[in-house]
């Protein structure tokens, strides 16, 4: 069968196949071990999609605060939106000061993003309801 026919029967079915260049740049950020270094790659290459996800899914709080101006004009809501479900889910399990403060600083981070405010509000909030026992989390919102 031709390329062409191929092609043909792959856009029919819903599969387009992706630029060799952008597959082999993936398939070098997948065997990438450090973080850092696959982000760096993914910026240089302009993959701000791929970054978004790979730093989403690896939950890399401080690479998405590193790259947020970036990433902000195409994930505005959905950084926003990282930044509360990290809170929300990761606060409650965090023991250590320092942790805690970071957690809230990332919920601080929404207040600077539309409609941030009443989303962080709202998260410290439910927080506050739901681990009225947690001193060291409470105080920590406090501050922030």
């Amino acid at each position: 069968m031709a390329y062409g026919q191929e092609r043909k029967k792959k856009k029919k079915k819903g599969e387009e196949d992706e630029p060799e260049p952008t597959k082999f740049l993936r398939n070098m950020v997948g065997a990438l071990a450090d973080e850092d270094e696959a982000c760096r790659l993914m910026v240089s290459e302009h993959m701000y999609d791929d970054l978004f996800t790979y730093i989403k899914n690896h939950e890399l709080t401080d690479l998405m605060i590193e790259y947020e101006p970036r990433l902000k004009k195409k994930y505005l809501r959905e950084i926003r939106d990282y930044y509360c479900a990290y809170a929300e889910e990761k606060m409650p399990r965090f023991r250590s000061e320092a942790s805690l403060k970071e957690c809230a600083s990332c919920l601080k981070r929404v207040l600077y993003f539309p409609k941030g405010k009443v989303m962080a509000m709202e998260t410290a909030k439910r927080l506050r309801q739901k681990y009225p026992g947690k001193k060291t989390m409470l105080k920590a919102l406090e501050e922030e």
